[in-house]
Order: structure tokens, then sequence, then C-alpha cells
């Protein structure tokens, strides 16, 4: 009797070997008739437990942890009842021509090696339905990103459509000149333009030899609309004089432009004007 192919009963029961190894215990089994009586003891003994999954192969080290703990407690209940291991174990694996008996030990062993076949396949069953559950979870949750970021995308081409139109470069018109001129006579002048580009409204002035600031002075211009000044920005001047400022003027509707000022004020961004008047056009 080849022992070595007799040691493969269990796993040919479970369907774990290979297709070749499958076909020589096969082959085994048509000449060794205490592998047919314990095949047929094994598929009687687990006619009734339910099997939920595909046999899968246990990992390789809990196999070897159960089967040294059956073992190991069949030697104890052995000793413990007066038996002689080597006589036990020639009942156990019988020699060539003669029948093996039996042991009420080993079938025990044998149903809880399957039983812990079959609860191990329950086992990943369950987890490969939870695996699977998460993996089409994530499949949803990475499709609503991937079409928000579609949307993201889809609004920030228009905003920069947008942005690319208003920045685009047009042609600049001129609606006013007008020249600023000094009211203590000094050296100084200057120049206003209000110029329209897409909708948009600029007063850009010019000075030039203007006295030299100190402190925290600066030049602040204004423009008049009758009697009330409003704050068109505040500039500083170079070492020969000169400065410039532009104000953007979308914001005043319907605005009447009487006069054009420049004042030397204390401090600049002034909402009135305190200095003196040094430049203005001619409305004033």
């Amino acid at each position: 009797m080849n022992t070595s192919q007799c040691d493969r009963l269990i796993d040919y029961f479970n369907r774990q070997l290979s297709e070749n190894e499958q076909k020589q215990f096969e082959a085994h089994l048509s000449s060794c008739e205490d592998c047919r009586e314990e095949l047929m003891e094994l598929r009687e003994l687990t006619d009734d437990l339910p099997f939920l999954a595909d046999p899968a192969e246990p990992p390789e080290d809990m196999k070897k942890r159960v089967l040294a703990n059956v073992f190991a407690n069949e030697e104890k209940n052995v000793r413990g009842n007066g038996v002689d291991t080597k006589e036990k174990n020639n009942d156990l694996v019988a020699g060539p021509g003669t029948s093996r008996r039996k042991s009420p030990i080993l079938l025990g062993s044998l149903a809880a090696s399957l039983l812990l076949s079959v609860g191990l396949n329950t086992w990943l069953w369950t987890e490969n339905r939870e695996l699977a559950g998460e993996n089409e979870q994530l499949a949803g949750e990475f499709q609503q990103v991937a079409e928000e970021r579609n949307e993201l995308v889809t609004e920030l081409t228009a905003i920069r459509d947008a942005l690319d139109e208003e920045t685009a470069p047009g042609t600049a018109q001129v609606v006013l000149s007008a020249g600023l001129d000094s009211t203590l006579g000094e050296a100084s002048n200057g120049f206003a333009t209000l110029i329209t580009e897409h909708d948009k409204v600029q007063l850009v002035i010019q000075v030039s030899d203007m006295p030299e600031l100190s402190g925290t002075e600066a030049y602040q211009a204004w423009i008049i609309e009758g009697e009330t000044p409003i704050p068109a920005g505040s500039f500083k001047i170079d070492e020969t004089g000169n400065g410039a400022v532009a104000f953007n003027m979308q914001d005043l509707e319907e605005l009447n432009v009487d006069q054009i000022a420049i004042t030397l004020e204390p401090r600049p961004n002034n909402e009135l004007p305190e200095g003196e008047i040094l430049l203005a056009s001619s409305g004033q």
C-alpha cells in the first residue's frame, strides 16, 4: 500500500489536489480498499453538512496547527487509556495486504477537520461578499467624484472664457481732455484725459514741474461737480517733479465733470480737500 497516497485522502475529499494529483490518487483508490472505505465513511459523515461556498484552501500554517492538535489529543487519549502507542498506530496504519481498523478518534478528528473546512469556506464566502459590496460602493463614489470634477472643469472654462473676453485688448477712445494750469503762477502744469475702453471709463492725470513734497504730504486729484469735490486718487512725484494718477470712474454714473483740480494735502487719500489748489482745469 502506498502510504503517501493514503495521506492525500482528506485533500482529495476536499478537492484540494491538482488535476494530475487527483488522477494519481484515483488510480491508487482502485487498488486500496482501506482508502475506498474511509472515503465512503467521509461521504456518509458529510451528507448533511451545508456547504455554503466552493472549497477554499486554508492557510498552510492553520492546517498544520489543527492537525498537530488533533494528533496530539489522540496520542494523549491513547496513553490515558493505557494503550501502547505503537500498538494503536499499528491499528491505524495496516501493513500490506491487511485491513485497517477504523478508530473512533480518527473519525472524530476527520469530522473536526471537515467542520473546520466548512467554517473556513463560510467565512471566506462572507468576506468575498463584503469586499464585493465595498468595491461596488467605491465605484459609485468614484463615478460621483468624476462627475463633480467634470462640472467644475466646465465652470472653470466658462469663467476663463469670460475673463479672456473682459481682458481682451480693444481700442481706447478719448472722451475728454483738458489742460491743468497753475493757480499760483508757477511753472507747474498738468493734463487730464478721460478714456473709455470696453465700457470702462478712466481718468488719467499727469503733472510736471510740481514743488517738492515733505513728510507725509501728497498731491491729490479731485473731480468737481458743481461745488462738490470727489476724491480721484493721491500720488507722489519723482525727483524732477513729474507724477501721474489714474482713477476708475465706472461707479460714478451720470457724473457731470465741471472741473478737475490738484491740491497739496498734509496726508494722502483725504475725503475732503484740506490744502490749497495748485492746478485746475479751465472750469475754475
